[in-house]
């Protein structure tokens, strides 16, 4: 009758209404995430609060839930530590970092990876993007002595984002991977040459290519496999273990899953997490279903040995520490978001062969981003490794002080969303900070900044001035024989210049002077120390300075 039309209508306008309301309300939260850090990104629903996005600088396309944060089950954490980004003050650490350098390489979604080759060069390698596409791929080659940078390499046609070295079919000559729309290329050492070259560029994808190669030996045969994400069009993707065949001169898949279609948008923590001799890469699924796959047995079969689930929802960023806090443990990092601005990362540690706990849960509130990022390593000097965040366009570093206990160590916000690799620019044994970002003004497309660590402040924090205190980087490093560095000496009342061991003895005394202003070159007698980590210690009433020396036999 028309009394149940008229019903059936409003029902249906009311519905149409909630649809469109919840529709704005997701749009809302997405713009506020853009306008934030001026994302160069482009989006459509695909339903269920689920949205995809492309980004129009390089091309890639991603995908994410943005309806409102749900949590799920699993193990509970020994302990939560919170963090609002919003209550810190970032003038604080504005002297702990220095940049070094930039250079044109690079963009938030594809930073560019240092490498190391065999003949001890030290390369930065990365696409270069303007105005939305790649102009090509360079090479940069680091200057150890004069911290300067040169490019040695272009080559123009295609951009690939850099994946980082590996031993993939020669244990004698270590190459590197970059990752070019799903093919792999493998670049190796040319000698008498600092330019690398290409030995193959082998496609491993169909379905819109690789997307955040990790590279690893899992079954310990002394040759790297690449484990990658990989795209299909069913709205999900495939986790992809992928080996190098010399006889065949491409990639072959050893390993393929894509967990019941629940796998969507996540990276990799790669090592041997249950320290029994054998690797596993550990990621997060839609659900927070967290896996740990593992080779069992004696015929290379890849297995889900562990499995949990977590209050992860989101846009898995996962990555490995080595032992960050001293308790013997290295840790498995699995990180995830909510759309509205709360970063997650669980941290595993194992309690057995394949069984692992949730030794800390890390909350960080206040930033809404599209990017997010992990990587370790010890950015100080000090010997220990810290955990270096990129989350929208801040960059956070914690320093675990003790057995599961981090605190914040240095913040700072950029204009656009980041990524962050890390590589040692100079040589010391410092790993410095490569962070790559958007370019709004004409041409659009990307760069990378380079920074360091600043061993150079006092005691309340402040920039010294180089002319009045300084410890040059030792050269040769690493040695053999002999090495040397110079200081600088003004306006200081006491200063000693001391050599001590990785585990912290006093090796010698180099000089130790009382007022005196001077500039001074000295040699460094290797002669009589065994092979190893050494650091070279300058100190005065008000000031330190330290700079790591490797001794080789």
């Amino acid at each position: 009758n028309m009394r149940t039309l008229k019903i059936l209508a409003l029902l249906l306008a009311a519905v149409s209404l909630s649809v469109l309301d919840e529709e704005s309300y997701y749009t809302m939260r997405i713009e506020q995430v853009i306008q934030r850090w001026h994302s160069p990104v482009t989006y459509r629903s695909i339903g269920d609060g689920w949205f995809e996005f492309r980004d129009t600088l390089t091309g890639q396309t991603f995908r994410q839930l943005v309806a409102d944060a749900r949590t799920y089950g699993g193990k509970q954490p020994k302990k939560i530590i919170t963090i609002d980004v919003g209550s810190i003050d970032t003038s604080r650490y504005s002297n702990l970092f220095v940049r070094e350098a930039r250079i044109p390489l690079g963009t938030g979604y594809d930073p560019i990876v240092g490498y190391i080759s065999q003949q001890g060069r030290r390369y930065l390698i990365g696409a270069r993007l303007l105005n939305g596409s790649y102009s090509g791929s360079f090479i940069y080659m680091t200057d150890t002595l004069t911290k300067s940078l040169k490019q040695v390499y272009e080559y123009y046609g295609f951009g690939f984002v850099p994946v980082g070295p590996g031993i993939f079919y020669s244990d004698n000559t270590p190459q590197f991977a970059g990752d070019s729309s799903g093919s792999i290329l493998i670049f190796e050492p040319n000698s008498g040459s600092d330019t690398p070259k290409i030995r193959s560029a082998e496609r491993l994808g169909k379905w819109g290519g690789s997307q955040y190669p990790r590279i690893y030996d899992f079954d310990g045969d002394g040759f790297d496999e690449v484990v990658f994400r990989n795209r299909n069009p069913q709205h999900s993707a495939d986790v992809i273990v992928s080996k190098y065949d010399l006889s065949l001169m491409t990639f072959r898949d050893v390993y393929k899953n894509n967990f019941d279609k629940k796998f969507e948008w996540g990276s990799w923590a790669v090592g041997d997490f249950d320290l029994d001799g054998k690797g596993e890469f550990a990621t997060v699924a839609v659900g927070g279903f967290v896996y740990f796959i593992e080779i069992g047995g004696n015929d290379s079969t890849y297995l889900v040995t562990f499995n949990d689930t977590t209050r992860a929802q989101n846009a898995g960023f996962n990555y490995e520490g080595n032992d960050l806090d001293g308790d013997g443990k290295p840790e498995c990092f699995i990180g995830s978001h909510f759309f509205g601005g709360l970063s997650n990362i669980a941290v595993y540690e194992t309690v057995g062969n394949d069984d692992f706990e949730v030794s800390l849960w890390i909350e960080i509130k206040g930033v809404g981003a599209l990017k997010h990022g992990i990587v370790t390593g010890d950015v100080d000097g000090d010997g220990r490794d810290e955990l270096v965040l990129s989350i929208g366009g801040f960059a956070l570093i914690l320093k675990a002080n003790k057995d599961d206990e981090y605190k914040m160590m240095w913040m700072k916000s950029f204009q656009s969303e980041i990524g962050i690799r890390l590589f040692d620019i100079n040589g010391d044994g410092t790993q410095d900070l490569i962070i790559s970002q958007q370019r709004f003004e004409e041409p659009r497309g990307g760069f990378t900044d380079i920074y360091s660590f600043n061993r150079l402040t006092n005691i309340e924090g402040k920039s010294v001035n180089l002319n009045t205190f300084h410890l040059s980087f030792p050269f040769p490093n690493p040695a053999s024989g002999q090495s040397g560095t110079s200081v600088v000496i003004n306006g200081s009342s006491k200063c000693k210049l001391t050599l001590y061991s990785s585990d912290g003895r006093l090796i010698k005394v180099l000089f130790n002077i009382e007022n005196q202003n001077s500039t001074r070159k000295l040699r460094i007698n290797t002669d009589g120390l065994t092979a190893g980590l050494y650091f070279i210690l300058l100190t005065s009433d008000r000031m330190m300075a330290v700079r790591k020396l490797l001794v080789l036999r």
